[in-house]
């Protein structure tokens, strides 16, 4: 064997050499690269569906639980209304001179809780009550400056009889301790819209007249409003016939048509306001069942007939 050929024989192998993207440590990376875009894009699908899905339900429900409070609070503030009603409706039973509830009226429409409420407050008695202490009405308002003063000016002949108004032929019907809420109107003293709760008081067990407390509804709506900025959302109120008492923008929910605005009603704004249309839907199905069980109610059909 010659010399070159044992060299070539015994001479050592070079080392083989590796791409860099052959490597263990590549491939390794890159299999991590691979299972973390694997677990982003899980994190993302899932965000995007299930993830999306319990937020907006879970917003829902904070939002629920939201209006539930306020709702709360609007009937809480209901029940502080009349149980001041009946507080009055008491007084004026044993009442001896008409002077005595200039201090309880002074005293109710300065109250820090419902005052700010409350545009002013009657007594109407019956206008067949022939044996009563009070022989004429009167309303307790405040003025432009703040001031609390009497008005008797009802009493005069020109004045419109009160007798078949909405806020006072339902409280003939009514038993001690109920209370009676109008639809909403407009003053035509202030010119503002109105909700008056009504409570009946009596004579001899019988049915001598009744107590108001005219509520603002600019009140219920300023209220509404702050309580909607608070939460990052907005409010609004209604009647039971479906008219607007209280809105985050009152200007769209007015008629102005008139001397005296007006609210519409919640299916009139849907006409304008498309994305209103749902709710308007639902509060007309709420109305429909509401109206059922009125017609339903025996109670109710043996007063429409005496």
């Amino acid at each position: 064997m010659t010399r070159e050929l044992r060299k070539s024989v015994f001479a050592p192998m070079k080392p083989k050499v590796i791409a860099w993207y052959q490597s263990i440590s590549f491939k390794g990376l890159t299999l991590l690269v691979a299972l973390l875009l694997m677990v982003v894009l899980s994190i993302v699908y899932v965000m995007e569906t299930v993830g999306f899905r319990l937020s907006i339900q879970s917003a829902e429900q904070r939002v629920a639980a939201e209006s539930e409070a306020v709702g709360q609070s609007i009937v809480q503030l209901g029940a502080k209304i009349e149980i001041a009603a009946l507080s009055l409706s008491n007084a004026v039973e044993t009442i001896e001179s008409p002077d005595v509830l200039d201090s309880f009226f002074q005293n109710l429409l300065t109250s820090p809780a419902i005052g700010k409420f409350i545009a002013g407050g009657g007594i109407w008695p019956d206008a067949y009550d022939g044996d009563r202490k009070l022989l004429n009405s009167l309303f307790y308002t405040k003025n432009s400056t703040g001031s609390v003063e009497r008005i008797d000016s009802y009493n005069n002949h020109l004045s419109a009889p009160y007798y078949a108004a909405e806020w006072f032929a339902p409280a003939r019907w009514l038993t001690a301790g109920d209370a009676y809420w109008s639809q909403s109107y407009t003053d035509p003293y202030t010119a503002e819209p109105m909700v008056t709760c009504t409570v009946p008081y009596f004579s001899k067990g019988e049915f001598a007249g009744v107590v108001t407390l005219d509520i603002r509804v600019k009140a219920l709506n300023t209220y509404l409003v702050e309580q909607g900025q608070q939460q990052g959302v907005y409010f609004s109120l209604l009647d039971r016939s479906g008219r607007f008492l209280a809105y985050p923008e009152p200007d769209r929910v007015m008629d102005t048509a008139t001397e005296a605005p007006s609210y519409i009603l919640s299916h009139e704004y849907s006409e304008n306001e498309p994305s209103f249309t749902p709710i308007a839907v639902a509060i007309n199905d709420i109305m429909a069942k509401r109206r059922h069980q009125y017609q339903t109610d025996k109670k109710v059909d043996l007063l429409a007939k005496k």
